[in-house]
């Protein structure tokens, strides 16, 4: 069962069978593969999201346009798919000019991000434009509310040891998904905030695939993540709480029809 906005209980997709002890948490994403993953470099396992820019003279930039190219897979190469955990990824942020006539290009860099897009719609769709990610945050980074540090943006504290943040662990907070992995993979955990998501360019993720896969995850617990996005952005949030004396008229307004009929002259 999820929760919606206001923390109700919603019918969805049976999660995987999973533990609810604290001091197992929940499950591991999956079992090491035969094909060992490429070793986990010590930087991005606390490395948190960060900006980057790029600046060009305008000049130089070809300016005709052109059609996008889609091009088809090319023989012998991993086409990037659901599930997919990728290690320094950049994501473009913005473009504009400046008053010289230079093109600054800022650019986020992820540590890790995990592709959402339907591995279907990767394997058989030949005319996407771009591929769904979310970025994935150190557990620790974002309990201590400084994943989010480096570009400048505010992040509450979470205590981990706390109603919240146990919720989390055990992936029973609508907004987060907590990922905990297996041995042998070199991830610490690293948890999903819903709220975040972009698009990046299928042949940018594809070319890079080959060397920055951190992990695949299986397509059990893909699914589980995939049903868990979904049912958040189905969800029917307020901008703010109604405050009690508006609900209060909204009840009067709405009983009102009802108490008139009853005093009604009959003819």
């Amino acid at each position: 069962m999820l929760q919606d906005h206001d923390g109700n209980l919603v019918e969805g997709m049976p999660a995987p069978s999973q533990s609810t002890d604290l001091e197992s948490g929940p499950p591991s994403v999956g079992t090491p593969r035969e094909a060992e993953m490429p070793a986990e470099p010590e930087s991005y396992a606390v490395a948190t999201p960060r900006r980057e820019g790029v600046i060009a003279r305008i000049e130089v930039l070809e300016t005709e346009s052109k059609a996008v190219s889609l091009r088809r897979r090319r023989a012998g190469e991993q086409l990037v798919t659901q599930g997919d955990i990728l290690r320094d990824v950049e994501f473009v942020e913005d473009v504009f000019e400046d008053g010289d006539g230079l093109l600054h290009v800022p650019r986020i860099r992820f540590p890790h991000v995990i592709v959402l897009t339907q591995a279907c719609d990767l394997e058989h769709g030949t005319c996407l434009l771009s591929v769904l990610v979310a970025p994935l945050h150190n557990a620790e980074h974002l309990f201590n509310g400084a994943h989010l540090g480096e570009l400048g943006l505010p992040a509450e504290r979470i205590k981990k040891d706390g109603t919240r943040g146990r919720n989390i662990a055990q992936n029973s907070e609508p907004r987060f998904h907590y990922l905990r992995f297996p041995d042998g993979v070199q991830l610490p955990d690293l948890i999903i905030d819903f709220r975040q998501y972009c698009s990046l360019n299928v042949d940018y993720l594809t070319g890079v695939k080959s060397t920055r896969l951190a992990w695949t995850v299986p397509p059990l617990w893909r699914d589980h993540i995939s049903q868990r996005f979904a049912a958040f952005l189905a969800r029917i949030g307020l901008p703010q709480p109604t405050p009690p004396a508006d609900l209060a008229r909204m009840r009067e307004a709405l009983e009102w029809p009802r108490r008139a009929s009853r005093h009604t002259d009959k003819v």
